[in-house]
């Protein structure tokens, strides 16, 4: 379990441009979360306002559709921010599942309170303009790739931008991510180590 001067460890690793009284704030409003492998975070069409800060494991975001599978929207793996986009303007339920890959701790703060820290704090405003130009990339990214690249590419350049995902995700929801199956992710794989 990580305890709270192993959190400011991390802030002050990941982020250097916090001074020690921005991470005070943070911690003042955030609540420590530890989730079991396949334990939901957050439910489909459940209402929330936390924005929360992996700091080890993995979380998966999907929707079930029309034929009953699952569909892999986001993977937010350690040290990274994650919140449902329907959390910005508050009011929306959810239109994802979120569920822990494996052991998942996490730091979870309210959002109001968050953005209201944005306001008179430079350091917790940068740290929020962070979170969201890593979670732009990130999307700007998968959609890049899922638009002009087959299969093996995809694979490819998921394995070089995000090497992190293949340390916990399970391969059924990096095919998922991918848009392949998992017979296909396997093959590719295959031919990959055997230099094909």
């Amino acid at each position: 379990m990580i305890d709270s001067k192993d959190i400011k460890n991390i802030f002050k690793e990941q982020f250097p441009f916090l001074l020690e009284s921005s991470i005070d704030l943070l911690m003042s409003i955030g609540k420590l979360k530890d989730y079991k492998n396949k334990e939901t975070i957050i439910r489909f069409d459940q209402k929330t306002d936390t924005i929360s800060f992996v700091l080890d494991g993995m979380v998966r975001g999907f929707y079930i559709d029309e034929n009953g599978e699952e569909k892999t929207v986001f993977l937010r793996p350690t040290r990274t921010f994650f919140a449902p986009p329907e959390t910005i303007d508050g009011q929306k339920k959810s239109k994802y599942t979120y569920e822990a890959v494996g052991s998942t701790e996490m730091i979870c703060f309210p959002f109001t309170a968050f953005e209201e820290f944005t306001k008179t704090d430079l350091g917790i405003a940068q740290l929020f303009i962070a979170g969201l130009k890593e979670t732009t990339l990130t999307l700007v990214f998968r959609v890049e790739t899922l638009v002009g690249k087959m299969p093996e590419e995809r694979y490819l350049a998921l394995l070089e931008q995000h090497p992190q995902f293949f340390q916990k995700a399970y391969n059924k929801h990096i095919a998922n991510y991918l848009g392949i199956t998992p017979n296909s992710l396997s093959r590719i794989i295959k031919r990959i180590k055997r230099g094909e």
